[in-house]
């Protein structure tokens, strides 16, 4: 504070006031600035962010057998299960007709999923879905309450 103080008083109040507001806004922009380095203030971390509801939708290939099918899926669960969430209800809906050729293919095996997972694992999540071959869309949406 007494860094702004000192600031403030160097200001020429001669010049026309636009200028001395424009010093101002940047002399208390420079002392607010966050800093990094050994005179930070540590992040103390608070509360851990809530586990939120998401609903899953992916289409496995349609190459994939059943007992693939059945691989793939707890794939999956171990993948949201590794990020933090739990698995609360999967819906198999079986093999359907895709509304437009993904990847040279026009069926897939479509999987439903509730899950509760934290916002920061999703992303992870998805990561790990776009790496399996076998997964040739998904998408996850927030459940809103």
């Amino acid at each position: 504070m007494s860094e702004l103080l000192s600031k403030a008083s160097l200001l020429d109040l001669s010049k026309p006031g636009i200028c001395v507001i424009i010093t101002l806004l940047r002399a208390l922009g420079r002392a607010f600035r966050s800093r990094r380095g050994p005179g930070a203030i540590p992040w103390k971390g608070g509360t851990p962010s809530p586990m939120r509801d998401y609903e899953m939708i992916f289409i496995v290939h349609p190459e994939v057998d059943r007992e693939g099918l059945t691989g793939v899926v707890e794939e999956v669960k171990g993948l949201i299960e590794a990020n933090g969430g739990t698995v609360r209800k999967v819906e198999p809906w079986g093999l359907r007709r895709l509304a437009y050729p993904i990847q040279k293919v026009r069926e897939g095996h479509y999987v439903y999923m509730e899950l509760g997972l934290e916002p920061d694992g999703v992303a992870k999540v998805e990561r790990g879905l776009k790496l399996k071959e076998q997964v040739i869309r998904h998408l996850i949406v927030r459940i809103e309450e």
